[in-house]
């Protein structure tokens, strides 16, 4: 089985709001990993994004990451390719008709988002 690399980047000027994306697949395939890198992302108590993606069904989150100082928030490194902590593996198979689903909330006045995600994928098999 063959393993691949998806690359998406978020362009979104601060105070963008609620920006949804999809990447469509036309194969069965199964996300493994999903990392982020950019410029730095500097935390916040009110001005912050939420970057969450979504399982097979567009609702359950497979893995997400804020910069909300007054939460679980942290700084996003400049440069420095992060590994988002993966959930819910049942939701991380999608058909050829599906497609994953991935929201940047920015809260407050937001903050610049400037990220490449990269998605590892397996391509699978249906028995």
């Amino acid at each position: 089985m063959s393993i691949q690399n998806y690359t998406f980047h978020i362009m979104e000027a601060a105070g963008a709001g609620t920006k949804t994306y999809y990447i469509p697949f036309d194969r069965l395939v199964d996300v493994e990993a999903v990392s982020l890198v950019g410029p730095v992302i500097g935390a916040h108590g009110s001005d912050y994004i939420t970057l969450t993606v979504y399982g097979n069904d567009g609702a359950t989150v497979l893995c997400s990451r804020n910069t909300n100082s007054s939460g679980t928030g942290t700084d996003i490194a400049e440069g420095v390719s992060e590994d988002l902590a993966m959930s819910n593996a049942d939701k991380a198979s999608f058909s050829g008709s599906q497609s994953l689903k991935i929201t940047n909330v920015q809260t407050g006045g937001g903050k610049v988002t400037n990220l490449t995600l990269n998605f590892k994928v397996r391509d699978a098999r249906k028995f």
